[in-house]
């Protein structure tokens, strides 16, 4: 059982007695989803170190039940102090953030970015939407881009005769803002190294199959592809089977690499498969909650935030914290980043990501 002595003298702080603080998560997946659970993980081992109530709602991929769920919170649970949530698409979060206003409850959007043109049309939060606090959602634009980057980069320490590099691209939906500012991030570092060139890239829809599919029929076509450069790790794990397949060697032959953290893709790393996941978005579900909850004590604005996602590499994966490859996150301090159990004074987040030594 976890016990920090500054957060036993604040909950006895009158504050805390009167003023308790309860949370709503309407998570977008069932329960299952790897992604998912890693973040409803990180916000439940959060929530009982801040002593928040912490309940969570399961929409099953259902944007109709999001809204059903929404609509549930709002009317059966009045003491609901803030409601976390994603963005599913614009009409789905428009309707979300007018409930929510007519209710007024408080609400936090976070781990989906939204378009320039969505925020033109939704306003910056407690503009249009008084109880809409933040935002706060992953840098998708810098995750592709770093993930190109030490792909580029690996392939060109490993084979520095060759004057070309070929690469392959397989996006997620293009409807999809976490796919396209992936993709954005990816033809970025494309223009920054004139020795790579973009073979394809087809959009692979986030599946396995269809990513699996795409990369066969890629390399059935080309004599060599260099670098694959995936918008999710399940992606490049198929293209991993693919290039298996075909007779290459992953990690020579072809580098391959891809996005979220996934566990599966990071052992594929250590057995140097695969050669780098970005990630570490799943985190946002602990800095939501902390936001929320100093909000609650400190009425503390919380806006617009990008948060930085990190890549695991074959050279670095030592560095990564054990707490975070595990998914344990029993012995980890949460109330460290929190400004009102700090005096104002949060510990650096990246310290729950690395090591200080090997």
């Amino acid at each position: 059982m976890k016990y920090h002595l500054i957060t036993f003298l604040l909950l006895f702080h009158p504050l805390f007695l009167c003023n308790a603080m309860e949370c709503v998560f309407i998570n977008p997946s069932p329960k299952g989803e790897v992604f998912w659970d890693k973040v409803t993980s990180v916000m439940l081992a959060t929530a009982t170190d801040l002593d928040v109530k912490l309940t969570i709602k399961y929409a099953d991929i259902d944007n109709r039940k999001y809204l059903v769920l929404a609509q549930e919170i709002v009317s059966q649970h009045k003491s609901v102090d803030y409601i976390l949530f994603i963005h599913k698409n614009i009409t789905v979060t428009q309707k979300l953030l007018e409930l929510f206003e007519q209710h007024k409850k408080k609400s936090i959007l976070f781990n989906t970015q939204l378009s320039e043109k969505e925020y033109q049309l939704l306003g910056q939060p407690q503009m249009r939407y008084k109880y809409w606090l933040g935002a706060i959602s992953p840098d998708d634009t810098q995750a592709g881009f770093t993930l190109a980057k030490e792909l580029i980069e690996h392939s060109q320490r490993l084979h520095p005769q060759k004057s070309q590099l070929i690469l392959l691209g397989l996006g997620g939906n293009e409807t999809s803002n976490p796919a396209l500012q992936r993709k954005k991030g990816l033809f970025n570092a494309i223009n920054r190294y004139p020795n790579i060139k973009l073979i394809r890239f087809i959009p692979s829809q986030w599946f396995y199959k269809t990513a699996y599919e795409h990369t066969q029929y890629i390399l059935k076509r080309h004599k060599r592809v260099d670098i694959i450069w995936a918008a999710s790790d399940l992606m490049a794990m198929a293209a991993l089977q693919a290039v298996q397949e075909a007779g290459l060697k992953p990690g020579y032959d072809t580098i391959i690499g891809g996005i979220d953290w996934v566990p599966e893709a990071i052992h594929k790393i250590k057995q140097q498969q695969l050669s780098v996941s970005v990630g570490g978005h799943y985190l946002e579900g602990a800095w939501v909650l902390i936001s929320a909850f100093d909000h609650h004590h400190m009425n503390t604005a919380i806006g617009q935030h990008l948060t930085k996602m990190y890549p695991i590499t074959p050279d670095n994966i030592k560095l990564i914290s054990n707490k975070i490859l595990s998914g344990d996150y029993s012995s980890v301090n949460f109330s460290q980043f929190s400004r009102f159990l700090t005096a104002n004074n949060p510990q650096d987040k990246n310290k729950i990501i690395f090591t200080t030594t090997p």
